[in-house]
């Protein structure tokens, strides 16, 4: 049953289509997104990678809707890195968006890159471990090497984010991102194992912007957004509705927790 958020099937790709669906049946599910998507999505593929490009994506969302995002990520930077981040975050925000979205989006750029870099070296969070990032960052430069090879991508996922879902995403209430719902330990200690990308209000929101291009995609949505639902009460989160934001396509599909 459509909730009042919702759009005619026939609006524009570029306009946020929220719906509820059943959430009970996996395989009904994913043909019900299936039947709401258009054929090919607002947003092509370029020559990024898929994993780097949704997480500099998202973190840019991030930055846009919460002052003060990631500001434990920003620290484990070299201090020069941090200000910089800081001062284009702030250049978008003065500008309003006009001409300074290549500074936001460098800037999350540069953020999905020291993501990957701990990542890779498993540096997971003690302050040795901050000290080895700031150590190893200096002349790092894959940075500027996932811009070059993003910009244009993540420029039009951009304008296709304002015309249509970052307006729905501020209606919901006030936003969390980046949202530890479980921890687990491993060789170097405790370190979070599952994220939500945005809690807004009541709604937990997974960002994808990758192409929705077989029903396994989407099944895997279903079954990580079933995880979260069960996670995010017992981690202090009592949400009342999921939501799957399908970037490339400029849409927020949503549905009530039972």
């Amino acid at each position: 049953m459509a909730d009042e958020r919702s759009t005619n099937a026939t609006d524009s790709p570029h306009r946020p289509l929220t719906w509820q669906a059943a959430f009970d049946d996996p395989v009904e599910w994913v043909a019900a997104v299936q039947a709401r998507l258009p054929d090919q999505p607002a947003v092509a593929s370029g020559s990024a990678s898929r994993t780097r490009i949704g997480l500099a994506f998202e973190l840019a969302v991030g930055l846009v809707l919460v002052v003060d995002a990631y500001q434990d990520r920003i620290a484990r930077l070299p201090v020069e890195r941090a200000e910089w981040i800081r001062a284009q975050v702030e250049l978008y925000r003065l500008a309003g968006g006009h001409d300074q979205v290549g500074s936001l989006l460098q800037a999350a750029c540069y953020m999905a890159a020291l993501d990957e870099f701990v990542v890779k070296y498993g540096l997971w969070g003690s302050a040795e471990q901050a000290l080895q990032i700031t150590t190893m960052l200096i002349g790092m430069d894959w940075p500027a090497k996932l811009w070059t090879a993003a910009e244009g991508e993540l420029r039009a996922l951009w304008s296709v984010h304002c015309a249509s879902g970052r307006e729905e995403l501020h209606s919901w209430g006030d936003v969390v991102v980046s949202v530890p719902l479980q921890r687990s330990t491993g060789v170097c200690g405790e370190f979070v194992s599952a994220y939500a990308d945005l809690i807004v209000g009541p709604l937990l929101v997974e960002i994808k912007t990758g192409h929705v291009s077989s029903d396994w995609d989407l099944r895997d949505a279903y079954d990580q957004l079933a995880r979260y639902a069960r996670l995010a009460p017992a981690a202090g989160h009592p949400i009342t509705t999921l939501g799957l934001y399908l970037a490339r396509y400029g849409q927020l599909l949503t549905w009530p927790v039972k």
